[in-house]
This record gives structure tokens, sequence and C-alpha cells, in this order.
């Protein structure tokens, strides 16, 4: 399994060509993503062609902007993607 682990648009912008090519090829990677920024990931994921991440690191009821953070969500992002990793994300 091939899985993206992006925390920002910028990250979306760079993967998305790989993305591409991967399943152009008959591969399905996955799309990890920690919500960051709320406002903008819809309009990027649909000019950038991508689908919906398949994992949200932080729970969308929970997303935020970058420019009004009340807790960092780093080391919390991490550890989600470490279990969904070895199948015992909850």
């Amino acid at each position: 399994m091939i899985s993206f682990v992006v925390d920002t648009t910028a990250e979306l912008i760079k993967i998305a060509p790989v993305h591409h090519a991967l399943t152009a090829r008959g591969t399905k990677p996955q799309l990890w993503f920690s919500a960051y920024p709320v406002d903008e990931i819809a309009d990027v994921l649909e000019d950038l062609r991508l689908p919906e991440p398949d994992l949200w690191l932080v729970p969308r009821d929970e997303a935020r902007n970058i420019e009004t953070p009340e807790h960092d969500h780093r080391e919390d992002r991490l550890d989600a993607a470490r279990q969904a990793a070895q199948g015992t994300h909850r």
C-alpha cells in the first residue's frame, strides 16, 4: 500500500502528479490528510483532481486553519498515522 501523508495544501500540490501517475498505472494510493488549512482543502482537491482523503488524521470537526492554533496536533497526527499504518486506527 502506498499512502501520502500530507499536512498542507502545498504538499498536496507536490504529490498530485505522483498520485496521478500511480493511479494511471493501476495503483490506488491512499491520501492521509491532517486537515490544515480547512478553508482551502475542498478547492485544492478539486483543482488538482485528487479524491477526498482516505484518512483524516485530525477529526474533521476539530480541523481549523493554521492561523488559529489552539493545540499543536503534530504528535497526535503522527500517532494516528502510526496506528493507521499498523491497522489499529480507531
